[in-house]
């Protein structure tokens, strides 16, 4: 039976409180649990718990663990890079023990091997890796298994990071410097580069937009969330595509992921030219072009070919729904239809009245097949539907011309260079 002796009890608790002070005072980041104390003076565990049940020491350890989990982290850079990476990627779970661990699911070894590394330096804990089966395939990350830090960091999933950010880590919000770092760390979790995309995934929308805010506060104005599907009902995550914010961001942060890092190195030599950003009134100016070289209210799919083929602007499909929609496909349309409510064009010379527009053949409107004149150097050429015969005057610039295919297209193009009209009647 253990010799139970009140000089050795007062010493393990002076032991006791010393490394207390020593906890409270950030000099040690976890408290050596009370049955361990025990041992080395010889206790049993029982015991160990009845001295301090009743010197107060349990207490004493609840409280100070309590204010410890409020002590906020020092500011930094890496710790910035983890919370960016922690809150988009990692997984927090409770045991039926009532301990805790953070899951983190990485494949990458550049990445992991950041991760252990700052995880060691930042938080004093050395994760360890776990492996597991999920639908017939082995996945493996590293795991945190240490309940006071995960209460520390704070709730960092995904819906509630946003609010654990701003109560806890408002230094990243209010210093650039660290608002990259996090924003680093997010695209290492969850982030890919294209050719003319950097594409945060996710489908968190509290947290999509929480990226957002914090990009546009970092002068990525562009940033936007992107879908997988057009009724909108899959979101895919926060995407980013203009020139100038692609290489903003190629060159804030940098990858441990040697082909990310690649692509960010050929988006920062890449030249880009500049073009002035177009007013409402050119693209309406565009607009009516293609209504005049489609005989009606061009669809937004017939506005983006029209776009396509003329060479005498450089106003692309995407910056006419970035205009006039401010990003939004729907918005833009929305737009394009109401102008077009009120739109009254303007006939060329010799052009026949709308109700040539309008012939029937067999009691339906008729979808027209144009026969187009060979140019004469006019600024209009003649053209005749060899369907219902209707007749129209067409632009002389080919680009303007309404082709149903691309044989159609290529056929009319050799008749009108060969000028022989007879040929299709």
């Amino acid at each position: 039976m253990t010799e139970r002796n009140p000089r050795r009890a007062a010493q393990l608790i002076e032991t006791a409180r010393l490394e207390l002070a020593n906890y409270a005072n950030g000099g040690i980041d976890q408290l050596t649990p009370p049955t361990e104390l025990g041992k080395i003076f010889r206790y049993s565990d029982s015991y160990t718990k009845t001295i301090f049940g009743r010197s107060g020491l349990n207490t004493e350890r609840i409280l100070a663990q309590e204010a410890r989990e409020q002590l906020p982290f020092p500011e930094s850079s890496e710790l910035a890079w983890m919370i960016g990476y922690l809150s988009s990627s990692s997984t927090a779970r409770v045991t039926s023990n009532n301990s805790s661990y953070i899951n983190i699911a990485e494949s990458v070894p550049e990445r992991e091997h950041k991760l252990v590394e700052l995880s060691e330096k930042l938080f004093n804990v050395t994760p360890h890796h776990y492996k597991r089966l999920k639908w017939g395939k082995e996945y493996g990350g590293i795991r945190i298994s240490n309940a006071h830090l995960q209460r520390r960091l704070g709730a960092l999933d995904r819906s509630k990071a946003p609010e654990t950010i701003r109560s806890r880590y408002p230094w990243i919000l209010d210093d650039p410097e660290f608002g990259w770092k996090f924003i680093e760390g997010l695209f290492e979790a969850k982030g890919s580069v294209g050719g003319n995309t950097v594409l945060f995934t996710g489908d968190n929308q509290i947290y999509a937009a929480f990226t957002i805010e914090l990009l546009k506060s970092l002068g990525i104005e562009d940033a936007h969330i992107q879908f997988t599907d057009r009724q909108k009902q899959k979101m895919n995550g926060v995407a980013v595509r203009s020139a100038p914010s692609l290489q903003k961001i190629a060159s804030k942060i940098t990858s441990v992921h040697p082909k990310s890092q690649e692509k960010f190195d050929v988006i920062k030599l890449r030249e880009y030219r500049q073009w002035p950003q177009p007013t409402v009134v050119e693209i309406l100016s565009l607009w009516k072009k293609a209504y005049a070289s489609v005989g009606g209210a061009p669809s937004m799919n017939q506005l983006r070919h029209f776009l396509k083929e003329d060479d005498s602007t450089n106003i692309s499909h995407s910056t006419v729904i970035r205009i006039l929609g401010d990003g939004d496909h729907a918005k833009a349309r929305e737009f394009l239809e109401k102008f077009a409510k009120n739109y009254e064009p303007t006939e060329s010379p010799n052009n026949s009245s709308s109700d040539d527009d309008n012939q029937l053949i067999d009691g339906q409107s008729c979808i027209h097949r144009w026969i187009i004149e060979s140019p004469n150097g006019t600024s209009f050429v003649s053209g005749r539907c060899k369907r219902c015969g209707a007749m129209r005057d067409f632009r002389s610039s080919h680009q303007e011309l309404d082709w149903n295919t691309k044989a159609e297209r290529e056929k009319d193009m050799r008749l009108m260079q060969r000028g022989i009209e007879e040929a299709i009647t």
